[in-house]
């Protein structure tokens, strides 16, 4: 388990919590990352994420803290909360929010799940994502504040881009192995009802996910038959560079977002 920000997290499937190694380079500023060894192609794919306090939370010194996943730079339309009356002990993020196809102002989860990476020559076919974020399950972090209720207006995501193959030409340097998809429909449709403000720092767990034996070429896992000269060190890859911040945005620190964010459910309105 990872613990930061005063929270522990986990990415795991029904057979449990997948494995974590340290990231052994400089970190972005606020931002924390490990690696995770996905299962083995005969193993469950589908997998959720555990985010608990590491200690309880004091509700009469905060309002609750915000937390918003990221999938291979696909950013969840949604934030999720642990407050006094939401999910106070924990949460457990089973899927990705997005809007529902028939009417965007309502937001459907759909099931998350790993797939061999697949890659392609022709520009057509290729889905329309920056290969540095391919291979990064991304937690954005941060407390809240007050909140007003939700206008009805429509909500944004970049979903469907998790679909199709990747061009080859943006996989240049990169050491991910696999991607993510979304799989089926979790829960009824529902619509938001809440919008809240985030008080800063907003803060960034990454988890980078490899096979077994991508993290034996890196070095992070021995490999007892492999001789120095055929072990990828970590500076021979691109997409583990320092200077990677979160998917939110690719050149700096900060989110592209409004100052003002969607939320599921509160009582603390203004």
């Amino acid at each position: 388990m990872v613990q930061f920000s005063g929270f522990t997290f986990s990415v795991e499937t029904e057979k449990g919590r997948l494995p974590e190694y340290a990231f052994p380079k400089e970190e972005p500023e606020n931002t924390k990352t490990v690696y995770i060894e996905i299962p083995e192609a005969d193993q469950p794919q589908t997998f959720r994420v555990r985010i608990t306090p590491t200690v309880p939370l004091n509700f009469n010194k905060t309002l609750g803290w915000s937390f918003q996943l990221c999938l291979d730079g696909i950013v969840s339309s949604l934030w999720r909360i642990i407050s006094r009356d939401k999910s106070p002990g924990g949460l457990l993020l089973e899927g990705l929010d997005v809007p529902n196809v028939f009417d965007p102002s309502s937001f459907d989860t759909k099931e998350m799940y790993f797939r061999p990476l697949e890659m392609t020559e022709d520009e057509e076919y290729a889905c329309n994502v920056e290969g540095d974020h391919i291979g990064i399950i991304g937690i954005a972090i941060a407390e809240r504040g007050r909140c007003k209720g939700w206008d009805g207006g429509a909500l944004e995501s970049q979903a469907h881009l998790l679909k199709g193959m990747v061009h080859e030409k943006k996989m240049k340097g990169s050491s991910a192995t696999h991607s993510t998809k979304l799989g089926k429909q979790l829960l009824e449709s529902q619509k938001p009802i809440g919008r809240f403000k985030l008080l800063e720092p907003v803060v960034y767990l990454r988890f980078l996910y490899r096979d077994k034996r991508r993290l034996q070429n890196l070095g992070v896992l021995p490999e007892t038959n492999a001789t120095p000269q055929n072990l990828k060190t970590e500076s021979d890859s691109d997409d583990e560079a320092p200077s990677f911040g979160m998917a939110w945005n690719s050149n700096r620190q900060e989110p592209k977002r409004a100052p003002v964010f969607i939320d599921l459910t509160t009582d603390d309105w203004e």
